[in-house]
């Protein structure tokens, strides 16, 4: 069902999207990745040995190693898979969120839970999800975020899962504690989610009357056109046929016309001849121009 939704209302629903901007995004989004697992990955070598945290480290480093192969796949996906439709791109991107937010989850347990602020880097793609897909559908992304934070939390509380400690705080085991940071997350996390809709909000509908503007402006031009082109040839017949006759008035009977009149048909001639370059203009304005690649404008 939502996919039908989106594929009846994919104009209505992504106006600043289309499958080429899609899959930029996709392998922007893929060298991001890059990045973000080279710096957490130097992030851990500062922590142990230049701050001596003393957390499990072979636990990050492999959540990382595994989602470096992960990000290997999406490469290849996005490199040799063409041809694909504008819904299946959506999904992957989709997949490929709620997937980050996984590993991110993993990486957030490991490096200490609520010991460590890093789960801040959950509102990434919150504001992500937020940009690319419209209405309520972030809201799915942002309670995945909230779901997967609240059971690290309580779970580490519950014993239910080990607690890898940073400066051995037990804040794990603080009800008040786990309760405030859970509150002012959730606040944070849906108040972004609200904030980014109501400025993309803002923005497709001022993509949509821009669109629908240039569109009255175009079919404006083509009646213009139209018109140009129907008067043009309309008056192109008539013109040439009164130059003609005065030429040939001139060429036949010149010699017996009186100077003046001669001269006036010469002036009428030249004033044809005048004419039929306007005309001629007018032909040119009305030919339909080549329309531009949407390649380029992109």
């Amino acid at each position: 069902m939502l996919l039908k939704k989106v594929i009846q209302s994919e104009g209505e629903l992504f106006p600043f999207l289309d499958i080429n901007i899609l899959q930029d995004r996709l392998g922007w989004s893929i060298k991001l990745r890059w990045l973000a697992i080279a710096g957490y990955f130097l992030a851990t070598l500062a922590a142990k040995y230049l701050l001596e945290f003393n957390i499990h480290y072979s636990y990050i480093w492999l959540t990382l190693a595994v989602l470096l192969l992960v990000n290997v796949l999406y490469f290849l996906i996005q490199k040799f898979l063409k041809g694909i439709s504008f819904v299946t791109e959506l999904f992957i991107l989709s997949v490929q969120i709620v997937v980050d937010l996984i590993f991110l989850s993993f990486l957030f347990h490991f490096s200490g839970g609520i010991e460590n602020p890093i789960y801040l880097f959950y509102l990434f793609h919150v504001v992500l999800s937020s940009i690319v897909f419209p209405k309520k559908y972030p809201y799915i992304f942002s309670t995945i975020v909230v779901v997967l934070f609240a059971l690290l939390l309580f779970g580490e509380y519950e014993g239910l899962l080990p607690h890898y400690p940073i400066f051995n705080a037990q804040l794990h085991q603080n009800l008040s504690a786990i309760g405030l940071t859970l509150t002012v997350f959730v606040i944070t996390v849906y108040f972004t989610t609200y904030i980014c809709l109501t400025f993309m909000e803002i923005y497709r509908h001022s993509k949509q009357v821009i669109d629908q503007q240039n569109e009255e402006l175009r079919r404006a031009s083509e009646h213009r056109l139209q018109f140009f082109r129907f008067a043009s040839h309309e008056l192109k017949s008539p013109v040439v046929a009164i130059k003609s006759t005065i030429d040939s008035v001139l060429d036949n009977f010149g010699k017996d016309i009186n100077p003046a009149g001669v001269d006036l048909l010469k002036r009428a001639s030249m004033r044809s001849e005048q004419m039929l370059a306007i005309i001629k203009d007018l032909l040119e304005l009305s030919r339909p121009r080549p329309k531009p690649d949407k390649q380029s404008i992109k």
